[in-house]
């Protein structure tokens, strides 16, 4: 594990990189895309956010958005259906990356509920209320 870290640490994103595995006693050589995980933890509610992937996009039907990464309380960790979900909105604010939560988080004041938005596994537009 050191090594690779190591090797990695050198390569920025979109970066190629060749990883051999070995699956049912054959080596086979594999064109791997680096990427950087841009996440954020929004403490006030619980969980961990992170950039949508374009296979998250595909799988919920959306535009943009951040996809919940980790449940972070245990009150959270009640909802387990919600790691996976992409957040299009957050108190009717359009959401297409982490850095726009960011933005949203520092203007609201924590004592404000929290209404964010999302597609379920069909497509179908849910919306979760966080009140304080």
């Amino acid at each position: 594990f050191s090594d690779l870290s190591g090797y990695i640490s050198f390569k920025r994103p979109e970066d190629v990189v060749n990883v051999t595995i070995l699956r049912n006693g054959k080596l086979r050589e594999v064109p791997v895309t680096l990427y950087e995980v841009k996440s954020y933890q929004i403490n006030r509610l619980g969980i961990e956010v992170r950039e949508a992937t374009e296979n998250d996009l595909k799988k919920y039907n959306a535009k943009g958005g951040v996809v919940i990464s980790d449940l972070l309380t245990p009150e959270m960790q009640q909802y387990p259906k919600l790691l996976g979900l992409v957040i299009l909105e957050i108190d009717d604010q359009e959401v297409n990356s982490v850095e726009d939560i960011k933005t949203i988080f520092k203007e609201k004041s924590p004592y404000e509920s929290v209404s964010i938005v999302f597609n379920n596994e069909r497509g179908e537009r849910n919306r979760f209320i966080f009140d304080r």
